[in-house]
């Protein structure tokens, strides 16, 4: 099929006639922007290259417009046949159904003494009839809703009372959840009391160490100047200061 097709849709130029072409177009290029010469030679292998274009782009939508028509032939042709057939089809398909429907219903009539067994447990009485439209799935469904009722309206005290003791454990233990918060609150509180003292003191010993380390060196405010560096302090000592007046710049 796809071999038919390419011979009715033929273009009147090849793949190699179309490379050959685009090779050679390859060769016009540009060294100088100002070069009208140059330039004109571009835009004469563009249009070119661009009328090969449209012709193409005109031959395929040529070749698209026959297949649009003939693919609205074989619909057509299509639909008039199956018209034909599509009856019979659903006639037969009828016929199945009816055999199968006839025959769920007679495995239904078997289950009939157990579906009724399975509803007076629960208390509940439906028609044959009823019971006869349902399959499986929907009688289970059906089964499984009014036993939920059942069970609702079978709650016992018992039943009752523990929900109550429930809730009485639930505030029991809130209770004592608050009472743990209240803890480690107090011993956040208290690890934050330690840790400030621990820190107090380190700033005490490390400022103790400094004022040893000044009076060791015998260091005079007057006399001596403290640098700070990467974590260090040095003492130099000023041996003259020289006064200048510091002119502005204009």
């Amino acid at each position: 099929m796809e071999t038919q097709i390419s011979n009715i849709a033929k273009f009147d130029i090849t793949k190699a006639e179309l490379e050959k072409i685009v090779k050679d177009t390859k060769e016009v290029t540009v060294e100088d922007l100002e070069d009208k010469n140059q330039l004109e030679l571009v835009g004469i292998a563009k249009n070119d290259l661009r009328t090969i274009e449209i012709e193409i782009e005109k031959t395929g939508k040529s070749f698209r417009d026959v297949f649009t028509k003939m693919n609205k032939g074989i619909m057509a042709k299509q639909k008039e046949l199956l018209a034909i057939t599509n009856p019979e089809v659903e006639r037969l398909k009828g016929l199945l159904d009816e055999a199968k429907e006839y025959e769920d219903k007679q495995s239904r009539i078997k289950l009939l003494p157990y579906r009724k067994e399975k509803l007076a447990e629960i208390n509940v009485s439906r028609t044959e009839d009823f019971l006869l439209k349902l399959n499986d799935k929907d009688f289970a469904d059906f089964l499984m809703s009014e036993t939920v009722l059942f069970n609702q309206n079978e709650i016992s005290k018992k039943e009752i009372i523990i929900a109550e003791r429930e809730k009485e454990v639930e505030l029991e233990r809130a209770k004592i959840q608050a009472v743990e918060g209240e803890r480690q609150r107090l011993e956040d509180d208290l690890a934050e009391i330690k840790q400030a003292e621990e820190i107090s003191k380190k700033l005490e010993e490390e400022d103790k160490d400094y004022q040893a380390f000044l009076s060791d060196n015998n260091y005079d405010e007057k006399e001596h100047r403290l640098i700070r560096e990467n974590g260090t302090v040095k003492i130099y000592k000023v041996i003259a200061i020289y006064k200048y007046e510091v002119k502005n710049k204009i």
